[in-house]
């Protein structure tokens, strides 16, 4: 830009930069070259502008790749931190206690941050396994993996990474509840999915009733 400038400057004397508020415009004086001229600087300054936008564009747009990648970056090795842990009960007659890492919430807990409540019966326990069993394959990257009258495991992955959450299901007919368990099966941070994952399940649960009656 400054060479085209004093270019312009030794071929016409008249050649100068005009400001006009916050736009630098290139522009000619009135002199016999003015109007001659005249359609360079037209053409002149949205190229130069142009060009302009393009570059801080790009060097934002480069910036903001690299905080993108960064944050998945960052996300990633806190969800991997720790080491594998038992993500499901041993039996499935009863549902295992939640680790110490905030990656779990079950219906068995008594901590407050850890804790939810368990689902209702919807008429016979049979029906309700039934409804929750409709749910659980409608939802995304939901796998099956043990099905019983009584008892049912789930294991949920991630889109991006495939991190494994482990969910289970446990009928409970002396109180006619369902209780449930869902964890991480490796790191330490869950970012919350589990509890919202458990809340949708709720949340579809209950309506089916509506659904149906």
């Amino acid at each position: 830009m400054m060479a085209s400038r004093k270019l312009g400057e030794r071929v016409f004397p008249s050649f100068r930069r005009k400001s006009l508020g916050r736009l630098g415009t290139l522009s000619f004086s009135n002199g016999p070259e003015s109007s001659l001229f005249s359609p360079l600087t037209i053409l002149w300054t949205p190229v130069f502008t142009g060009v302009t936008t393009f570059l801080k564009s790009s060097s934002i747009l480069e910036g903001r790749i690299k905080i993108v990648a960064l944050f998945f970056i960052v996300m990633s090795a806190v969800a991997c931190a720790g080491h594998a842990q038992e993500s499901r009960s041993a039996t499935p007659t009863d549902l295992a206690p939640c680790p110490d890492s905030p990656n779990c919430v079950s219906t068995r807990s008594k901590e407050p941050d850890r804790t939810m409540p368990p689902l209702p019966y919807l008429n016979s326990g049979r029906e309700s396994m039934d409804r929750l069993v409709d749910v659980v394959r409608q939802m995304k990257r939901a796998t099956i993996v043990s099905a019983t009258p009584s008892y049912l495991h789930v294991e949920f992955r991630s889109a991006l990474f495939r991190f494994v959450d482990d969910v289970e299901f446990l009928m409970e007919d002396s109180a006619r509840l369902i209780h449930f368990r869902s964890a991480s099966r490796t790191g330490y941070y869950d970012f919350g999915v589990n509890r919202k994952r458990m809340k949708e399940i709720s949340d579809r649960y209950l309506r089916s009733a509506d659904k149906k009656n």
